[in-house]
């Protein structure tokens, strides 16, 4: 048996940049901390093409990919 917690979030009082400042907090140590330093200092634009669906996985993230574009999918 799995207990499940719903919970009811009115996130209509936040904009997109609250939810890229959020990832960004989380993506850019995620990267250092699985991939190493040196790859962390690459740009962003590089590590989110490359490393956003690991992310995605490793934080159990599901976003399609039919969801929309990159942007998108950081929300």
């Amino acid at each position: 048996m799995t207990n499940i917690l719903n919970e009811e979030l009115d996130l209509s009082g936040y904009s997109d940049e609250d939810f890229i400042e959020v990832f960004v907090e989380y993506f850019r140590p995620w990267i250092k901390k699985t991939h190493g330093d040196e790859v962390g200092m690459y740009p962003m634009s590089l590590l989110v093409k490359k490393y956003l669906d690991d992310f995605n996985n490793h934080y159990e993230l599901y976003v399609s990919s039919a969801y929309g574009g990159i942007l998108l999918r950081m929300n």
